[in-house]
């Protein structure tokens, strides 16, 4: 099971609101440590699968105030382990539809950003890349020439009649 990390720093009367949405969401764990300056550190210890809603919900409510950042960090392993509840009624197995496993939006765009922008190795990459493509498609064009009974090189020497007609 993928674990996220959630923080969050809000104001300290922000921090009961937090807490009040998460109610609906199936958090792991969730703390607050005051800081100074009437600051609250949020923490929310969560399943991969359900980081995408809260970070929505969060955003929703706390993107725009001014020094609000969410950080989100993949947990590697917790300590106790965090292990799927079991029903107390197993006579009664209802049949559940298994979420696909994902990452959220914002992981994602993290992951990809770099890799999406236009650099100097990635043009020097299409350059060589182009160049590689010409090279291959010429000698293709000579490999389709010697099939046809001719020399490899005589399609880039004058042809025969040019040079009948000079003499």
């Amino acid at each position: 099971m993928a674990l996220r990390l959630i923080e969050m720093v809000l104001q300290e009367k922000d921090g009961g609101e937090v807490r009040e949405l998460l109610k609906e969401h199936k958090v792991l764990e969730h703390r607050q440590v005051r800081l100074p300056d009437g600051e609250v550190l949020v923490r929310i210890l969560l399943d991969a699968e359900q980081s995408e809603v809260v970070l929505d919900l969060l955003e929703e409510r706390y993107a725009g105030g001014e020094g609000n950042r969410v950080v989100i960090l993949p947990v590697e392993a917790t300590l106790p382990r965090a292990e799927p509840k079991l029903a107390d009624a197993p006579e009664q197995p209802a049949p559940e539809e298994k979420l696909p496993e994902r990452i959220s939006r914002e992981e994602l765009y993290e992951d990809i950003k770099d890799a999406a922008r236009c650099s100097r190795v990635y043009l020097a990459m299409v350059v060589l890349s182009t160049i590689v493509a010409a090279l291959a498609s010429g000698s293709a064009g000579a490999l389709a020439s010697v099939a046809d009974g001719e020399e490899p090189c005589d399609q880039f020497l004058p042809s025969r009649r040019s040079r009948s007609g000079d003499l």
